[in-house]
């Protein structure tokens, strides 16, 4: 890879619950806070999330006594299979999040996909994990 190599990052999950359920739990400003960008030690303290094509989205979360902010905008929003972001923390160049979602027999399979800039290239492991993480407390949101 090159330093002008965009870096693809993706993580999935597999979910015991329909599309509709785990689409909807990306764009609903009341539970978003339970589960996305949430960490155990961190809490959001806002979230302001316009739903719809071109809507921006900011949330805020207190973690270990620092502020961290993360904000984007939606792209695309096809329910209950297909969502495109962007997503920036901290100031970070904002990237592009994709998140695919297939129904299978007994729930559903999430496949996300998130472009890092080439300059932030050594924070991909970080942010794989960073979204399996978020992805196992939707799990648990879905319970």
């Amino acid at each position: 890879m090159n330093a002008s190599t965009p870096v693809i990052v993706t993580a999935t999950r597999r979910f015991d619950a329909p599309p509709e359920s785990v689409f909807d739990r990306w764009l609903d400003p009341s539970r978003a806070g339970d589960w996305l960008f949430a960490t155990p030690t961190g809490h959001a303290t806002r979230i302001e999330l316009d739903a719809r094509v071109l809507g921006r989205y900011t949330i805020s979360r207190r973690c270990d006594g620092e502020d961290e902010v993360h904000t984007g905008q939606f792209l695309k929003i096809e329910r209950p299979h297909h969502l495109v972001f962007t997503r920036s923390t901290g100031g970070s160049p904002s990237d592009p999040v994709t998140i695919d979602i297939a129904a299978s027999a007994n729930g559903c399979e999430l496949t996300l996909s998130q472009t890092i800039d080439p300059a932030c290239a050594d924070f991909a492991e970080q942010t794989r994990n960073e979204w399996r993480d978020m992805l196992d407390r939707l799990a648990r949101t879905l319970n």
